[in-house]
């Protein structure tokens, strides 16, 4: 079965309930959105690097056949640097949803977000766009 797929980094999302708020000093467990810091995160070698990590290493299971469409994912990068809490906010099929998590959570460490030139937890949402054939 052949893969093809693409994503588009959104620039976050604005989750109203759990972002805090900007003039809240930075600590280990607030979550800010990507708007609301100084510097993003940024995945090892940049968003072609994070294409070519997916592109490698996702497996599509048998059980989800040939399909096309997009799901988004819902994720955090922690102050460390590590994606935690991912989330499928949009399936395609279960256990696709399973695999892709999965690969979220084996994923680098990448550079943290910064606010007042402290690392920070960042939120993200990423449509992925998956054509299988």
């Amino acid at each position: 079965m052949r893969l093809l797929f693409s994503f588009f980094w959104l620039s976050c999302f604005y989750p109203a309930a759990s972002v805090q708020q900007e003039h809240r000093l930075p600590t280990a467990d607030t979550l800010f959105s990507c708007g609301q810091v100084e510097t993003l995160p940024v995945y090892p070698g940049g968003t072609s690097a994070s294409l070519q990590f997916l592109w490698q290493n996702l497996r599509i299971p048998e059980a989800v056949g040939e399909t096309a469409g997009r799901m988004i994912l819902y994720f955090e990068i922690d102050n460390q640097g590590y994606p935690r809490t991912v989330k499928v906010t949009r399936s395609m099929h279960p256990a696709l949803d399973t695999a892709v998590t999965a690969l979220f959570q084996k994923m680098p460490r990448w550079q943290p977000a910064k606010l007042r030139g402290r690392p920070v937890r960042c939120v993200y949402t990423l449509p992925l766009m998956i054509h299988t054939r």
